[in-house]
């Protein structure tokens, strides 16, 4: 495993730890930081550990709709929450306002909180997207 995926991966463990610690009264009711902790590594490739692109995302959401559990819904909540808040903060070019436009307030409280708590390390966020860690590399952003 070369450097940049050492530290990839780093960033991704470092992350899903820091949401272990982050106290209820920052998420909305239903989520636990906890469950967020558990989940958040599984927006990103195993192979480069590059965040998932959507219509990768889009295939994890709909497998998770099939099995049409409570859980479920949550799960694909979060998900959806933190790869939009990861992508808004690492390459906000790609945010399709249109998608945020039909949320429900549910998803609109989550990816608030998710957010929140993200834009403060939006700098290593950046190499976590693939488009943009690219674009950087090659001095281009």
């Amino acid at each position: 495993m070369n450097k940049e995926k050492k530290n990839r991966k780093l960033l991704i463990d470092t992350l899903a730890g820091a949401f272990k610690k982050v106290t209820k009264d920052r998420l909305p009711q239903h989520v636990d930081p906890i469950f967020v902790s558990e989940i958040l590594p599984e927006l990103f490739n195993d192979d480069d550990f590059f965040l998932l692109s959507n219509q990768r995302l889009g295939h994890v959401v709909d497998t998770l709709r099939k099995k049409n559990t409570r859980q479920d819904d949550v799960k694909i909540e979060i998900l959806s929450a933190l790869w939009w808040s990861i992508s808004a903060n690492a390459n906000p070019y790609k945010i399709d306002v249109a998608t945020m436009l039909f949320w429900d307030n549910s998803q609109k409280q989550t990816f608030q909180a998710m957010d929140k708590i993200l834009t403060p390390v939006a700098n290593l966020l950046a190499h976590l997207e693939k488009d943009r860690a690219n674009l950087s590399a090659l001095g281009a952003w």
